[in-house]
């Protein structure tokens, strides 16, 4: 009777600062925590507040401190795109793809589209 050779356990690595660091990233911008819900939610207000200020910076041109809000603004939303990468499980997938996870929708044939209505379920349409 021959014997099957015991498979080693593999000892666990202790994960590093940086991983925890990625995995904390992680849990804020795809958690549903309430401490993640309540990051997501000063990251949309600081988008908004990014968008307002893109929309009056016509008006703001002529202002003396113009160039350090606009550079400021730059390095934010350059921080906030590091994180997002740093998040995201497969960097090299993030990195063709920086707009977000895109989900594969089913296509519609034209006769289903010819037949579409709102609020159906034809087409990928929610339903009600």
């Amino acid at each position: 009777m021959t014997q099957k050779p015991k498979q080693e356990a593999e000892p666990e690595v202790e994960a590093t600062g940086f991983e925890l660091f990625r995995d904390k990233l992680r849990l804020l911008y795809h958690g549903s925590s309430p401490a993640a819900v309540r990051f997501q939610f000063s990251v949309l207000i600081v988008d908004v507040a990014i968008l307002a200020f893109f929309i009056a910076s016509p008006l703001l041109w002529d202002s003396p401190t113009y160039l350090y809000v606009d550079y400021s603004i730059a390095a934010l939303m350059f921080a906030d795109l590091a994180a997002r990468m740093l998040a995201s499980t497969d960097i090299t997938r993030w990195l063709r793809q920086p707009a977000g996870r895109r989900r594969h929708r089913r296509r519609c044939s034209p006769r289903r589209l010819a037949a579409w209505r709102p609020f159906s379920s034809a087409c990928g349409a929610a339903s009600t």
